[in-house]
């Protein structure tokens, strides 16, 4: 096993694109494996080749996308909808669609875990054959409940560009609407059919259709 072997083999990636509950798998993450390298990207790639084990969150694109427009607090035009567009498919949306179907990654999805801590752990268990006491579920849902998070002085505080360097949250990172799976009501019919138009060939990718908006 070479330098590069070890380091890759301690490692555990958290990989998703914005806006998928990437931070809270994180921090779940460094919780249960605090011995790990626990590495979160929305740039998966250069890590393809050596196999780590890989955590991937994924999400409604459309969600994500009008999650990442709230949090900075634009106005909902073509023009901010544009950016975010290009800024949701180059953090981490084109390479979730290309590396979706790699076998040796767990995946979560946002609709299923959010609000639901023991999918998660479940989930863990199995991808990481290890078990997580009742006890220990508990203080992390303590400590982790959206309630808790939304509380915290830089996401209260804080802008969309200031984070935590440690636990990644950031400003705002938490919305009024405590992050629920469906906030696609923030655009117009005419945004919303355009806006369709362009992620549905990674929704299909996915998994979603235009019923689950």
């Amino acid at each position: 096993m070479n330098i590069l072997q070890k380091i890759y083999s301690n490692q555990i990636i958290q990989f998703g694109p914005i806006r998928t509950g990437s931070t809270l798998v994180y921090n779940l993450l460094k919780e249960l494996f605090p011995e790990r390298d626990i590495v979160k990207t929305h740039h998966f790639r250069k890590r393809l080749f050596f196999h780590p084990q890989t955590v991937i969150t994924y999400r409604n694109p459309i969600h994500s996308l009008s999650s990442s427009i709230i949090r900075f607090d634009e106005p909902i035009n073509d023009e901010s909808i544009e950016v975010q567009l290009e800024h949701l498919k180059s953090n981490g949306l084109d390479e979730l669609i290309k590396y979706f179907d790699c076998h040796y990654t767990l995946k979560l999805k946002y609709e299923d875990f959010y609000e639901n801590f023991n999918y998660i752990f479940n989930q863990f268990e199995v991808y990481f054959d290890i078990s997580i006491p009742d006890l220990k579920r508990e203080e992390l849902k303590t400590k982790y409940n959206v309630a808790t998070i939304k509380d915290q002085e830089i996401v209260k505080n804080g802008n969309a560009k200031e984070y935590d360097s440690t636990t990644h949250w950031h400003g705002k990172h938490v919305s009024d609407n405590l992050g629920k799976p469906s906030a696609h009501n923030v655009f117009d019919t005419r945004q919303l059919d355009y806006i369709i138009g362009v992620l549905n060939p990674y929704m299909e990718v996915l998994g979603y259709t235009k019923n689950d908006l």
